[in-house]
């Protein structure tokens, strides 16, 4: 029945592994609403990062607005998780960018890529500083990656600290951007 579908597909999506993952998408297609639902919320909740493919196929196909939410979400969640190397994971959030839907939508990718540690992401990210619906994260991202980045790519974060500090008004993300200057400044003083 279609209730025993509906609950056995959210047992196995709380488990996970290869065998669920293939129930979970062959249960993608089917004809009862509920029973399709109950495989796209499982596969949102996914708890391992091998379904984000399918996580990014059905988001691209999807037409329907909460499903395209909770693929979202699981998405970004997943990306955190993937072990991809970097640059695959930068371009699928510049991908997600760029097709988002809302600044919320927006706000949710930011969040994800504010989470990465390679300067190549604050690239990505600058391109979000001139939208206003999404400034205040875009900004956040850019400091969030700058301090994980200092110690390896200095350059690249005292850049991306003064492009804050030049545009904030944000006094919290200032204060952030300010201290990534000074403790790169500190550091330079200690080399010499």
């Amino acid at each position: 029945s279609a209730t025993a579908r509906i609950t056995l597909l959210q047992a196995i999506g709380g488990i996970g592994g290869p065998k669920a993952l293939e129930a979970v998408k062959a249960a993608l297609g089917d004809k009862d609403p509920a029973v399709n639902d109950a495989a796209v919320r499982a596969l949102a909740a996914w708890p391992d990062a091998k379904c984000v493919d399918a996580l990014l196929d059905l988001l691209a196909k999807t037409e329907d607005n909460v499903h395209r939410v909770l693929l979202l979400r699981g998405t970004v969640r997943l990306l955190g998780l993937a072990g991809r190397p970097a640059a695959q994971t930068i371009a699928i959030y510049k991908d997600l960018l760029a097709k988002a839907e809302s600044p919320a939508d927006k706000k949710l990718v930011l969040a994800g890529l504010g989470a990465m540690d390679d300067p190549a992401a604050l690239k990505v990210v600058e391109t979000m500083l001139a939208e206003p619906d999404v400034k205040g994260e875009a900004e956040l991202a850019m400091v969030n990656i700058a301090t994980r980045v200092m110690g390896t790519a200095g350059d690249d974060a005292a850049a991306a600290a003064r492009k804050v500090i030049a545009q904030t008004t944000n006094d919290g993300v200032k204060r952030q951007a300010q201290a990534i200057l000074n403790k790169l400044n500190r550091l330079k003083k200690g080399r010499k």
